[in-house]
């Protein structure tokens, strides 16, 4: 057997590929993925474009799905690696219709660091309640998180493109 080193090697291969489908399937269920695109196509740019981001984790209490409009990087010229938010606006009825229950309707601000953390300003919206039988709590952030990149590459010709 000259060549039994091809099923070994297979197998390594097949090994690493499940293992990195296995890292990034995606668990949510579908009716949390619809409310997140159709969410997503409530953000309004006030210039330019935008790609919204979003962070989706299962609590104690159900579904819990922040959104954000990601920024946007310069690349090249003289604000190369700069990266700016995205201004917005959002419809807020057009949230709170998409329940069919809410039990939570608030916004909070964050405008200066509190304590030593030097976290960046930030605000939101909050909404809980349910969708259908399902329970969810739908975060809506002034910007992204600070460890989120940019979702937008601007190029020195001004088109963009998603990162």
């Amino acid at each position: 057997m000259t060549h039994s080193h091809i099923p070994i090697k297979h197998l390594l291969k097949q090994m690493k590929i499940y293992s990195y489908k296995r890292i990034n399937r995606d668990l949510r269920p579908d009716w949390v993925t619809n409310v997140i695109n159709d969410v997503a196509e409530l953000f309004e740019p006030l210039a330019g474009l935008g790609r919204v981001g979003f962070d989706c984790q299962l609590s104690d209490d159900g579904w819990v799905v922040g959104l954000y409009l990601g920024s946007t990087e310069t690349i090249g010229g003289k604000e190369d690696g700069i990266v700016r938010h995205t201004n917005y606006e959002i419809d807020l009825q057009q949230l709170i219709i998409r329940f069919d229950r809410l039990d939570e309707f608030c916004f909070g601000a964050f405008p200066s660091p509190v304590g030593h953390e030097c976290h960046q300003a930030r605000s939101f919206v909050t909404l809980a309640g349910t969708i259908g039988e399902e329970t969810l709590r739908l975060q809506i952030f002034s910007t992204p998180p600070n460890d989120a990149g940019p979702g937008l590459r601007q190029l020195p010709d001004g088109r963009c493109e998603p990162v």
